[in-house]
């Protein structure tokens, strides 16, 4: 915490391509997922965290065409970067390699003004969602 986010280009599944230095919101929710199921809870609060002025970005270990599918199938309502190389993950410091597997561990980074503020790990992620809206509420009030 307290550092700067690291900056990235990824393609989203839809064939465009994201950088986060160029996503606007007061807060930024950088969600590092290890499945798309992960993304749901962030999905289902997508409007509160816009009411927040916050905007949600996942990040998921697939190329655009496995998530493409993934985000049609579950509905998923927050912008999506493909990390299939797991580059995104591991600057991000929530992702290992073990031999030539990629662990990806759900993480939730908030970050504002290019820095990173929290660091939400090691619930499951609709805890992390919840706890992600709570600090952003604290943090607005401050």
């Amino acid at each position: 915490m307290g550092s700067e986010a690291p900056d990235f280009e990824a393609p989203t599944p839809h064939g465009g391509f994201i950088r986060l230095a160029d996503v606007r919101a007061e807060f930024l929710v950088v969600v590092v997922a290890a499945s798309p199921r992960d993304l749901l809870p962030f999905s289902r609060l997508r409007r509160d965290f816009q009411r927040l002025g916050s905007r949600v970005v996942g990040v998921l270990p697939m190329d655009p065409g496995r998530a493409a599918r993934a985000v049609s199938r579950l509905g998923l309502e927050v912008t999506v970067a493909c990390d299939p190389g797991g580059r995104i993950a591991s600057a991000f410091g929530a992702a290992r390699r073990i031999g030539p597997f990629l662990r990806v561990k759900t993480t939730t980074f908030i970050i504002r003004r290019g820095v990173v503020e929290e660091v939400v790990s090691g619930f499951s992620p609709g805890v992390q969602a919840l706890r992600a809206l709570e600090y952003i509420k604290e943090a607005r009030r401050a």
